[in-house]
């Protein structure tokens, strides 16, 4: 039989009539039927949608209902609908406004049937609605009817199946956002629903709540968001609507010609781009490249050009921000966003990092740091370095780098500091000299100096010429620098809409443009600044500063709803006041609205707010006062975030706490932790600065480690592939699964895709039970290439095998074996 290959990135649909069908994308969840029936699912399962009974979200494909022959899939947002072969219809996923069709509102995390008795021919899912086709060629329609949507003459929502045209018969039909078209067997296309951007084709931007007759001799459809795409019987391309990637004239409310020179064969229409095959099977995209979804690499948007030139393609699908296909030869390829693993392979990383991972492992870095969506560190020659969002940062405003980019290399830096703000950032470098620069929006004046208004670009400029700096602290509104002379500074800060914000420690509520000395005639050793900015809501606001002075007494100031001053209230303070008199302080670090402080003596203190657990002592209770955390530890570094912690131990091991639903907390899941978890208890760390929401990290060998959110590439690693991926194929199995011999599995290991590359592959192991394990290579024939011993945890284990770089194309095996327990694994290195 034909498979069918649906990827979820957010409401398109497209069936054909060819005798190969072909994909359809929703949001962040991707299908695919193999050729043996098998039905698999992968990336967001928030409410179900990948049908395996659980909510959690997978990476790599997991098989739905094992032993099920199913014929076709489709993803609708965050739901998905599927034909078993014996024409029996199947949903699960989000069912907020009755699109599953079971007749209730509930969510479903598994397969539960829809119409039983009934015989279906196809389905496509749209944002929040569903078209389906019986085996008698009847049209039906049920979910949310916003803009007549659904087609039966009315705005209901229906909870199951209604028939759309009596006495009709369909050929296919298309979902889009909230409009919707099908074509009928004589080639009439009809269209009907939301009609905002012209996306019904009839020359007018009013809705229609019934089918109207558009034109004929159609083959296929596909409905995009606001806009539709369309094949007739000699090839020819047809769009309309003024969202249409394929644009040709303005407003396009009519159905108009694309290229009439050329003959294609299949189309799909993604959020804001096109995928085309033509007639001689090769790929073309048009639209917007967000996310590298035109697989054409980082050049900008476009229409159309050629994908990956060349080869010839079966079916596409294009999604939200991503796009899937199948080539002739039956391999399986996917590009664009890998939100919660819509790309279905580990060699891109998602948008959430849950196990630390190496930055640039071949360079040893000295400084680091970061802030919302950008990251920066200085490598051991002083050249500066940068990834993540460059808003306000780059030459290129509007570049996103997933890995580390030079900013600088011309001069010796010593120490970076990057501004928190998550839409207008700021950085902040020290040179060898001591000179203070910085770039982008930077409080006080020196974001205006940045900017060059006729270039659009923002470049470095000096703070403050003629001083020398020993360190920095940054926040929302306003930056603090010791000089090195010991002298504490402070500028920035501004009046609210509704309020003053008393942060800069000099007595006032005043804004400074320039910077002002904070208690002068004392000598300061460090400050720190919360990152946050709860704009509007002084209540709530994380404006606070701790500093701790030569003497090592530790000073706090700013607003302190929380007790995050640690002053044992939650009044305000305009200037420095010292937290627990009488005793010697180490370092300091401030979060949103909590601190943790190391004493002289190593033991750990932390106060303020403590939701989710981020002071570690076990509560989510608030502290005004500094408490012991971990007594039985000495502890050597810690740094607060957003809503977690993490600290070093004098034994180099690293230990994190709090919120972890970004994966900060590092131990490979999402769940939050009141007490301090191990991080890698095989490393040893040297250093650890925490983000808002992602964790930068040095091992004593120099290498950076990084983990939490990545969703502007802020960890430094790709979560998005711009050219396509091979990540399987039609007729193999997908995860190749080796589990130990007896009953209980204790040990589990898969690969997915199965990456070889110059830097190795990556395989996942899953063990019961932390401790020692022996990794070995073999050959097809059973030779030992290779053998190590690594720990792994009692949890998903990632295991990078840089040996394996060198070896030529064959078939090898991975055996892992810990006490009793054996897994093998077999690799395909092509």
């Amino acid at each position: 039989m034909s498979s069918l290959f649906r990827c979820a990135c957010f409401w398109l649909v497209l069936l054909f009539t060819l005798a190969a069908t072909a994909p359809a994308q929703a949001q962040f969840h991707s299908l695919l039927v193999q050729t043996d029936g098998s039905l698999w699912a992968w990336g967001n399962n928030e409410y179900g949608q990948l049908g395996d009974g659980t909510t959690s979200n997978r990476a790599t494909p997991v098989r739905i209902a094992t032993g099920i022959k199913w014929k076709s899939a489709e993803a609708g947002r965050f739901y998905t609908l599927a034909i078993r072969q014996d024409g029996s219809l199947w949903a699960w996923g989000n069912n907020e406004y009755g699109q599953l069709g079971d007749g209730t509102t509930s969510n479903r995390s598994s397969p539960v049937q829809i119409a039983p008795g009934t015989k279906w021919l196809s389905v496509s899912a749209g944002n929040a609605h569903t078209l389906a086709i019986r085996q008698d060629g009847t049209l039906w329609a049920w979910g949310s009817n916003s803009y007549g949507a659904l087609g039966d003459g009315t705005t209901t929502a229906r909870l199951t199946p209604v028939q759309i045209g009596t006495g009709i018969t369909w050929q296919s039909a298309s979902a889009g956002d909230y409009h919707s078209t099908a074509i009928r067997p004589d080639g009439t296309l009809w269209t009907w629903g939301n009609n905002t951007n012209g996306a019904l084709g009839d020359g007018t931007k009013a809705h229609r709540f019934a089918p109207y007759k558009l034109g004929t001799g159609m083959l296929s459809v596909s409905a995009g968001n606001g806009y539709v795409v369309a094949l007739d019987k000699t090839g020819t391309l047809w769009n309309w609507g003024e969202s249409s990637p394929l644009l040709s004239v303005y407003p396009n409310l009519s159905p108009s010609e694309f290229q009439p020179a050329t003959k294609w064969k299949s189309i799909s229409a993604g959020y804001n781009h096109c995928l085309m095959i033509k007639a001689d099977g090769t790929l073309w995209s048009a639209g917007y490249n967000t996310f590298g979804s035109l697989g054409i690499g980082t050049s900008p948007d476009s229409r159309p050009n050629a994908v990956a030139a060349g080869t010839t393609w079966q079916s596409v699908t294009a999604g939200f921000c991503l796009s899937m296909g199948i080539r002739q030869d039956g391999s399986v390829w996917t590009w664009g966003y890998n939100q919660t693993g819509a790309l279905g392979t580990t060699t891109i990383k998602t948008t959430q990092i849950t196990l630390p991972l190496p930055v640039a492992p071949k360079v040893a870095w000295k400084e680091y740091s970061g802030g919302s969506i950008y990251s920066a560190a200085i490598d051991e020659a002083g050249n500066l370095w940068g990834w993540g969002d460059a808003y306000h940062l780059s030459i290129n405003r509007y570049n996103l780098y997933t890995a580390p980019a030079k900013i600088d290399s011309t001069h010796h830096w010593t120490k970076v500091y990057v501004g928190p703000q998550p839409i207008s950032s700021y950085l902040l470098g020290i040179r060898q000299d001591g000179s203070l620069w910085t770039w982008g929006n930077t409080p006080g004046r020196y974001g205006k100096d940045s900017y060059n208004s006729k270039e659009n670009t923002y470049s470095a400029v000096q703070v403050a010429p003629g001083a020398t700096w020993h360190s920095v602290a940054v926040g929302p509104q306003c930056v603090w620098g010791i000089q090195q002379d010991g002298t504490l500074w402070g500028w920035g800060g501004n009046v609210g809409l509704f309020y003053t914000r008393p942060v800069l420690g000099d007595g006032t509520n005043n804004a400074q443009q320039e910077p002002v000395q904070i208690a002068a005639g004392f000598h300061w050793l460090q400050v720190s600044t919360s990152l946050v900015d709860y704009y509007g809501y002084p209540t709530e606001s994380g404006y606070y500063t701790a500093a701790i002075r030569q003497d090592s007494t530790l000073w706090t100031w700013g607003y302190n709803l929380k007790g995050q001053l640690g002053m044992g209230d939650q009044a305000p303070r305009l200037a420095p006041e010292q937290v627990k008199p009488g005793s010697k302080w180490r370092s300091v670090s401030t979060g949103a609205n909590h601190t943790v402080a190391i004493a002289q003596d190593g033991t750990l203190w932390a106060w303020g707010s403590n939701e989710y657990g981020k002071l570690g002592n076990g509560t989510t209770t608030d502290a005004t006062k500094p408490i012991q955390i971990a007594s039985s530890k000495t502890w050597k570094v810690a740094s607060a975030g957003t809503f977690f912690t993490v600290a070093i131990d004098k034994d180099g091991k690293l230990w994190t706490w709090g919120y972890n639903a970004d994966g900060a907390l590092g131990n490979a899941s999402n769940i939050d932790s009141t007490t301090p978890q191990m991080v890698a208890p095989d490393a040893k760390w040297q250093g650890v600065q925490a983000g808002m929401r992602h964790v930068l990290a040095t091992r004593t060998d120099g290498t950076l480690w990084t983990w939490g959110a990545n969703n502007y590439g802020q960890a430094g690693h790709s979560y998005y592939s711009s050219i396509p991926l091979r990540i399987g194929t039609l007729s193999l199995p997908l995860p190749v699964h080796g589990t130990a011999a007896n009953a209980d599995n204790a040990l589990q290991l898969s690969a997915w895709p199965l990456p070889f590359g110059s830097a190795g592959a990556q395989v996942q192991l899953q063990a019961m039970q932390p401790g020692s394990a022996t990794v070995s290579l073999l050959d097809a024939t059973g030779r030992r290439l290779w053998q190590r011993t690594m720990y792994v945890r009692a949890a998903a284990n990632t295991l990078l095998l840089p040996e394996t770089g060198t070896l030529s194309a064959g078939i090898y095996l991975l055996r892992v074996q810990q006490g009793q327990q054996q897994a093998t694994l077999r690799l395909i290195h092509e």
